[in-house]
């Protein structure tokens, strides 16, 4: 973080140049990686397209479109999202687990709770490259 430091140290003398730079580059590489995001989970979905077995009009490809922008979900979530009935979010989740999209589990005594490991890991690749910061 000394880079940053030395910018604004340069700044705060009125040489606004290092700042100007590093605040570039900083953007361009989260431009990078947005796009590098995006077509991560963009080739999920591809694959996914191959993996599952389902009509056009089923409801698995609703939920498939959900779970690229919420990897983790529940039943109760695609009833109020989706408008789908719980019988039918059983049968689409079955197909969608054989399928390798998702994978069940159970949290606690909150129910049945289904995630997409593959957009998971696109989101945990996205914020590494990041440089995601942990706090201790």
């Amino acid at each position: 973080m000394s880079g940053y430091h030395d910018a604004l140290t340069a700044y705060r003398k009125g040489d606004p140049d290092p700042i100007i730079l590093l605040t570039a580059k900083a953007t361009f590489r989260a431009i990078d990686n947005g796009r590098q995001l995006a077509g991560d989970i963009t080739a999920a979905r591809e694959r996914w397209k191959e993996a599952i077995k389902a009509r056009k009009d089923a409801a698995a490809w609703t939920i498939a479109d959900l779970l690229a922008r919420q990897p983790v979900v529940n039943a109760e979530l695609l009833e109020d999202r989706l408008g789908i009935s719980p019988a039918t979010i059983w049968r689409q989740m079955q197909v969608l687990e054989e399928a390798g999209v998702v994978q069940g589990f159970d949290k606690f005594k909150r129910g049945r709770h289904w995630r997409s490991d593959e957009i998971l890991a696109a989101l945990d690749s996205f914020a590494d490259r990041s440089g995601r910061r942990v706090r201790s």
